[in-house]
């Protein structure tokens, strides 16, 4: 006797609603709809039932898959900026400390303030960029666990998955991806690359007049394009 496959979805056949099985297709709300749903859209212009709606419509889930991908790889993206902004902070934060020293040098006194007070400029910025890298990248591997997950049921679903069951996936997931699309565009948003840069004076005779402030600390931001100076 022929047993179908029955693969685990997950919950994504599970109406959210109600925790009952999906059976039906609502297409005036473009609802997935359990027994109890049924009743609610009951006077709607065309509920369908799934086994009914998975034949009649042929779906392409391999263009959603496509697209998930995308999604992956975009989340993968903004996690690999977070790991080089990373290291960029590190790698101005000793481009700063080596410019420090070969000046204090020649300038000592002068130099062991100006130290303290830029490298804690420097680090204070660090700290909150760098807490908030790791908020996106947080926020990213997140994104990136769900997409897998859903990647997987989509995969066994190209080889064993049965038409209902497809075609739950594809109404569900595409909403999904939708979420998933914008919560990445939200994270490239709050992406920032910054560049810690010291600048001396031309006459370096004039510092001990200056003081403490004759060497400046600039911050420079880049979001979406615009370059900005703290």
């Amino acid at each position: 006797m022929f047993v179908p496959f029955v693969m685990d979805m997950k919950g994504i056949d599970i109406c959210q609603s109600h925790g009952k099985t999906i059976k039906f297709y609502c297409h005036k709300h473009s609802k997935l709809c359990c027994t109890t749903c049924g009743i609610l859209h009951g006077k709607c212009d065309r509920l369908d039932e799934i086994a009914t709606a998975s034949q009649r419509q042929i779906l392409d889930l391999n263009a959603l898959k496509r697209v998930l991908l995308q999604s992956e790889s975009d989340a993968d993206s903004l996690i690999a900026d977070c790991k080089k902004s990373k290291t960029d902070f590190n790698q101005s934060i000793a481009s700063i400390s080596k410019e420090l020293h070969e000046m204090r040098d020649r300038v000592m006194k002068l130099f062991d303030m100006a130290e303290k007070r830029i490298m804690n400029e420097a680090n204070a910025i660090k700290s909150v960029e760098v807490k908030r890298l790791d908020d996106i990248n947080a926020a990213s591997c997140k994104i990136k666990t769900n997409i897998n997950q859903v990647l997987s049921i989509c995969s066994a679903l190209l080889e064993n998955g049965l038409p209902d069951q497809k075609y739950i996936f594809w109404r569900n997931v595409q909403q999904k991806n939708k979420t998933f699309i914008s919560d990445i565009t939200e994270q490239k948003k709050t992406t920032v690359t910054i560049k810690m840069k010291l600048s001396f004076p031309k006459e370096l005779s004039s510092i001990l007049e200056k003081g403490n402030d004759a060497i400046k600390f600039s911050c420079e931001h880049t979001h979406t394009g615009i370059l900005l100076f703290i």
